[in-house]
């Protein structure tokens, strides 16, 4: 009685195998939004004229805010920020990273759903349906 092998594997299957992989790395952790964080602190800098008072020449020339990190301290121009503004970035902040968690929290659960059926399709030779 001859013996059955398995068929070859097409491109197609191969690629299907793979498409679970490619789609969770589009939900890949994201890096913490510094750089948002700091076009936050910039835009409101030069909204409100601090810019334009700075202590950096490049700041005052240009007329917009040019700092490069925030920091512990805050940015160089700081201690001309009003209490007002202060609040208005922290709150913009918060805003941000909550976003910036859920999102992550969205893609962790999306990223979580697509390697088990990753996994399941590697140990049972199917995809759960």
């Amino acid at each position: 009685m001859p013996t059955l092998s398995a068929p070859p594997r097409t491109e197609l299957q191969e690629a299907l195998d793979a498409l679970p992989a490619q789609i969770a790395a589009l939900f890949a952790p994201q890096p913490w939004p510094s750089a948002e964080i700091l076009a936050l602190a910039r835009a409101i800098a030069t909204e409100t004229g601090i810019a334009e008072r700075c202590g950096q020449k490049a700041c005052r020339r240009a007329g917009k805010c040019r700092a490069k990190t925030i920091g512990e301290t805050g940015p160089a121009c700081g201690t001309l920020w009003p209490d007002e503004e202060i609040a208005r970035l922290e709150a913009q902040i918060v805003g941000l990273v909550f976003s910036y968690v859920l999102t992550e929290r969205r893609n962790f659960e999306i990223r979580s759903m697509l390697t088990s059926h990753q996994n399941a399709g590697k140990a049972g030779g199917k995809y759960p349906r």
